[in-house]
């Protein structure tokens, strides 16, 4: 039934609006334009985009340039919204297959406090697409963000359902793990208070999940299609205000014939080696336990007066590569934040990344680290064949003023072996919320030796 999916997210916004009020804040792409800026003139430098409600409520209550902030732009705590736009290329539109023509969506982004720490989070969208023919070739879909139940003390968190992760430097995409692809279904565990080692203020982030669906995974027996669980772990330190230090780990294992036990990996994490590159082939693969990503990760903030530049780098590698620790496939991204209170608010970020052969693919998950065809990793891999070599720039500068968000973007995407590929897409944004309203508007166009492809979204709901 075509509207199945609205009518299950509007009973969820029922069921939600007779709970008690909420004090938690909605990670949705609108508040996280606000957040990073209150990241920056508050000088914290966060483990990946890994900031708890808990946290931000902590900060505004402790910084004033947060209340600057504020001033200009709302938080809001519940959304819902009706979102139109227009995609030429069948590319994704949150995490989904199958998108292109035109797509209409309703987006509840929903979270209810309870005592003790307890609270459940709605965060997702039901989608309904058609292609450039009309609606014979229609399809909709309900996408999950973060549908969580959440126990919270600040230094053990627990969350049990569907969620997003990201691994990395950035808040939008990462090559370690990112919300590129459907969030995973599981557990996760983390804090949002720092434990103390030594002095030492320490973060902590483990998950246990399901991917959604894989096909062409290799097993003795040949062949099979199934749901490979994943595992991740951060773990983060800040020798100072000012810098932090984190090391991630990605395993993905399991799914269609394939079983992996508790022993084999406990052992694949400690020895990588040893369960990682036996061999390729059906027959060659029953030691290994499956795909295997690490990586490190440091931001460092540099106040300048009451202005804050953040510099970041990250380190990663898709599998070994001779010794038992030494990183295969590496990847390296280098990136700078610029935050000026004094001028409109502005904010300036860039990333520049580049990548070597085999990124994404791998001997036994032929389409890598990925869910129904998207990987959960850097963007680039939406648009060319993985196992190519590349390197890309991501530039962006918003500012931000009582009228609205205005922001503009540049993507540069090169391929630099086998059959050449280049893309360009510059992108313009604007953003506006009043205590009870919102509004948003995108445009971007793509531009490549391939093809063109033009994307239009326009966004507007109520929040409170």
């Amino acid at each position: 039934m075509p509207y199945t999916q609205p009518i299950l997210l509007l009973i969820f916004y029922a069921i939600f609006s007779s709970a008690a009020q909420s004090a938690s804040i909605a990670l949705t792409e609108e508040n996280k334009e606000v957040l990073e800026r209150i990241v920056l003139g508050c000088n914290i430098t966060l483990p990946g985009w890994t900031l708890k409600q808990q946290q931000v409520h902590q900060i505004i209550k402790q910084c004033p340039q947060a209340k600057a902030v504020l001033n200009r732009n709302i938080l809001f705590n519940q959304q819902i919204s009706i979102s139109q736009g227009f995609d030429e290329q069948n590319l994704n539109y949150n995490n989904q297959n199958g998108v292109y023509g035109k797509f209409s969506a309703l987006d509840l982004n929903l979270s209810k406090d309870f005592s003790s720490g307890l609270s459940l989070t709605f965060q997702g969208k039901a989608v309904r697409s058609n292609d450039h023919s009309g609606h014979q070739n229609s399809s909709s879909y309900l996408s999950p963000g973060n549908i969580l139940l959440s126990y919270e003390t600040g230094k053990i968190n627990i969350d049990l359902g569907a969620k997003e992760h990201w691994y990395g430097v950035s808040s939008q995409s990462n090559f370690m793990f990112s919300n590129n692809a459907q969030s995973l279904v599981g557990i996760t565990l983390s804090n949002s208070e720092a434990l103390s080692l030594f002095g030492q203020a320490i973060y902590y982030d483990v998950f246990y999940g399901n991917a959604t669906y894989t096909q062409d995974i290799i097993d003795p027996y040949g062949s099979s299609r199934g749901y490979p669980a994943l595992i991740g772990t951060m773990l983060a330190i800040k020798p100072g205000k000012d810098f932090t230090l984190a090391a991630y780990r990605v395993l993905q294992f399991s799914g269609g014939h394939r079983q992996a036990s508790f022993s084999k990996i406990l052992e694949a994490y400690i020895n990588p080696r040893a369960k990682d590159n036996s061999g390729t082939g059906p027959n060659n693969t029953q030691n290994e336990l499956g795909n295997q990503i690490a990586g490190i990760a440091s931001a460092i903030n540099i106040p300048l007066d009451n202005k804050m530049l953040t510099l970041s780098s990250a380190f990663s590698g898709e599998d070994t590569e001779g010794g038992g620790y030494r990183l295969g496939n590496n990847s390296l991204e280098i990136g700078a934040a610029f935050f000026n209170p004094d001028y409109h608010h502005l904010l300036i970020k860039s990333i520049y990344s580049v990548w070597h052969t085999a990124w994404y693919t791998h001997g036994i998950y032929r389409s890598g680290l990925s869910d129904n065809g998207f990987v959960y990793g850097k963007w680039f891999a939406n648009y060319i064949a993985r196992g190519r070599p590349g390197y890309s720039l991501e530039l962006d500068a918003s500012i931000s003023k009582k009228w609205g968000l205005l922001g503009a973007g540049l993507k540069m995407l090169a391929t630099s072996r086998g059959q050449y590929y280049e893309m360009w897409e510059p992108s313009m944004r604007y953003f506006y919320s009043s205590k009870r309203y919102h509004f948003s508007a995108s445009i971007a166009h793509t531009f490549s030796n391939q093809k063109q492809n033009s994307k239009i979204l326009l966004k507007a709901g109520t929040q409170w």
